[in-house]
């Protein structure tokens, strides 16, 4: 498609606004395809061209013309109101209709809403239903939701070595809960009354390149104790400090402390440890989950 080799720059000098006009000719010609990407650039910004309004509209026209995926998409702006009145009752029959059609998303989101009662009675062998089916599908964050299902039990016997193998499978696609699960897994020997350090560590690392607070938290600790793995104080003093820049405010004492038991020379390679982190690209390191159309 003309439109997305301009966005992307491929075969042709890289140019938004000609991708924009390009995806809005083949939506009004009436390709659906085009109608559903073109709601999600609407809804998102792409190109500048962010508003909730059309996405609303084109989305609406491909979900009412059969794309499963613009229906959940569709359901999705009922439900928060995006460019329409909010409407939840509609907003469930169009997930339905997306989940039962196949769309893993749409199935996950479903199952979330089982869950948690919203918009729907509370049905905990409908949520794993639904759950499974977009796990089955090879959908990451549902693979991390049926994960905690064998885990706790829900449903399902509980199995722990089947918990791990399905949180391994979405922390190795992106899903940050999964690796910061993982992490905690191994820490507290969940599996089989073992810990495993080292193994947390290195869950816990790959959460905390995606600023995931709790992880960088527990780094800091790790590194401050040694626990699998050379303790350094300077390390764990950066770990502590990014888990407080993000938000995490149990971090913020365990900065104190460090303030006071580090040299001026080693708070100043932490701060510095602090910057770097911040500059690199940390995309690289995991597997991410574009938008359709992108």
């Amino acid at each position: 498609m003309l439109a997305l080799a301009y966005l992307g720059g491929k075969f042709v000098p890289k140019d938004e606004s000609k991708a924009l006009e390009w995806m809005e000719r083949s939506a009004k010609d009436g390709d659906v395809h085009s109608e559903k990407v073109l709601g999600n650039w609407k809804l998102f910004g792409v190109a500048g061209s962010r508003d909730v309004n059309a996405a609303y509209f084109w989305t609406r026209r491909a979900a009412e013309s059969g794309d499963t995926s613009a229906e959940g998409q569709l359901a999705m702006l009922l439900e928060n109101g995006l460019g329409v009145e909010m409407n939840l009752d509609e907003a469930v029959v169009w997930l339905r209709q997306a989940a039962d059609g196949g769309d893993p998303y749409s199935q996950l989101n479903l199952a979330l809403h089982y869950s948690h009662g919203v918009g729907v009675t509370e049905n905990h062998s409908q949520a794993y239903r639904y759950i499974k089916k977009a796990a089955d599908s090879g959908l990451p964050p549902a693979k991390y939701e049926l994960g905690s299902y064998y885990e706790n039990g829900h449903n399902v016997p509980r199995d722990m070595k089947r918990a791990i193998e399905l949180y391994r499978e979405a922390a190795l696609a992106g899903i940050v809960n999964a690796q910061s699960t993982l992490g905690d897994i191994y820490r507290q020997g969940r599996l089989d009354g073992k810990r495993d350090n080292a193994e947390a560590i290195k869950w816990y690392g790959m959460a905390a390149d995606q600023g995931n607070g709790w992880a960088q938290f527990n780094l800091g600790k790790m590194y401050r104790s040694g626990d699998g793995v050379t303790a350094d104080p300077v390390t764990a003093c950066k770990w502590f400090w990014l888990a407080q820049d993000g938000g995490y405010e149990a971090a913020q004492p365990e900065v104190d402390s460090m303030r006071l038991a580090l040299s001026f020379d080693e708070l100043q390679a932490a701060q510095l440890a602090v910057e770097q982190w911040k500059r690199e690209d940390h995309s690289s390191k995991v597997k991410v989950v574009r938008l359709e159309g992108e």
